[in-house]
């Protein structure tokens, strides 16, 4: 995906779309257009539909094999139909964030996300991934957001816009982060994706010399936003009436550029790196947010692909941040269509509506151990620093060994 540059805490830093890296930029198409910068307009599921929420990609996955076959009668509900055969006659390898974290199952069994308000701070505007189901591109929200619909049917959705073009003011920016964060907050929503972030790797896209920030810079970003109330209220790092509700969990992407920054998710994107500073004297802080990173390959489903479960050489791994960290799979809607963690963190995301729906006094802490505590273990034994907890078990996550409290 693209990423571009944007003054923050005036140092010029790079805020990313995380969403590429290592391999194709291909997504596909979804009819999330938000009819504002606030919200994003749903169109109504089929009749015959067993889910009620959902864009007209989603209504193609209500129509799968999971429900009635994609014929040409209800090939309407896929905006544009040049190619509706990838979808039709149940292919393996379609809706493969349904596949990949066996939301089918979960759905057998009655967890949906039905009545869990998640939100997408996310760039729902600028449509300029290239989608080769609808022959149309798409924005970069679009596609995160598909991807938890495609965990969690019946979640309830709404996208805040955040800008990421290279002409956006800084200001403009801060204040969508703001805005897009309180609307959460004051609406109840109980998860966040946040599939970007800021990187000590500047590409360059907009102009500059690429490379890393150097000690001096980066250490002043850090401190520069642990004076941020924004990052505060979300990491739980204040203890006033303006810190966001203790219900919400905030999932957000590890990025992209492991290829560049070596030291894990904590030491090169910023807000991880701000976390672990905070903890030094606040040992609670970032407690309700967890880190997703990408596995290699986009499914290990028998009869699509084997691939060893490794970690993605563009994704960063858990570092310093293995406590709060996860890995999951990262294609969008078939299988190697797309690449980049900002498709891995709303699989979690999804996942973490299903589980917020059965247990629905848990907080965001809480729910965040959960799905920690019941990942499938990757790499040396134990949490480590490359897949951190390990990698989404949903199926484990929904039924936990030990007892719950909130």
């Amino acid at each position: 995906m693209s990423i571009r540059s944007v003054v923050i805490l005036s140092l010029s830093l790079t805020i990313c779309a995380c969403g590429g890296g290592g391999g194709s930029d291909e997504t596909v198409t979804t009819n999330t257009s938000p009819a504002s910068s606030n919200s994003t307009a749903l169109g109504p599921a089929p009749a015959n539909a067993s889910y009620s929420n959902g864009t007209r990609a989603l209504q193609a996955l209500l129509l799968s094999e999971k429900h009635l076959p994609l014929t040409p009668e209800n090939a309407e509900y896929i905006e544009g139909t040049a190619n509706t055969d990838i979808i039709a006659n149940g292919n393996p390898l379609a809706f493969i964030a349904t596949r990949d974290t066996k939301a089918d199952e979960a759905w057998s069994l009655g967890w949906t996300g039905r009545g869990v308000k998640v939100g997408h701070l996310d760039d729902f505007l600028t449509k300029d991934i290239p989608s080769h189901v609808a022959g149309k591109n798409v924005s970069h929200g679009d596609a995160t957001a598909l991807v938890t619909y495609q965990v969690s049917p019946e979640m309830t959705h709404s996208a805040q816009q955040l800008s990421f073009d290279c002409d956006t003011l800084s200001g403009t920016q801060a204040e969508q982060l703001q805005s897009g964060y309180q609307y959460f907050n004051d609406n109840g929503f109980h998860i966040v994706n946040n599939s970007f972030g800021i990187s000590r790797y500047n590409s360059a896209p907009c102009g500059g010399t690429p490379g890393l920030l150097s000690d001096a810079d980066w250490a002043n970003s850090i401190k520069g936003m642990t004076e941020n109330p924004v990052f505060l209220n979300m990491a739980g790092a204040v203890n006033d009436s303006t810190s966001y509700d203790e219900n919400m969990l905030f999932v957000f992407s590890a990025g992209n550029a492991a290829q560049q920054c070596s030291g894990g998710v904590g030491a090169c994107t910023l807000r991880a790196s701000v976390i672990l500073e905070l903890r030094k004297t606040q040992p609670t802080a970032g407690a309700r947010v967890l880190y997703v990173g990408s596995l290699s390959g986009a499914s290990l489903v028998s009869e699509i692909i084997t691939i060893p479960e490794t970690l993605a050489t563009y994704s960063h791994s858990a570092g310093d941040m293995k406590n709060d960290f996860i890995v999951a799979h990262d294609s969008v809607f078939f299988y190697q269509d797309a690449s980049g963690t900002s498709f891995a963190a709303p699989r979690v995301a999804g996942a973490a509506a299903l589980v917020r729906q059965k247990f629905p006094t848990l907080n965001g802490s809480s729910l965040k151990q959960v799905l920690l505590q019941s990942a499938d273990d990757l790499g040396a034994e134990g949490v480590d620093e490359i897949f951190g907890h390990g990698k989404l078990n949903l199926i484990n996550a929904l039924s936990p060994i030990d007892g719950l409290t909130k």
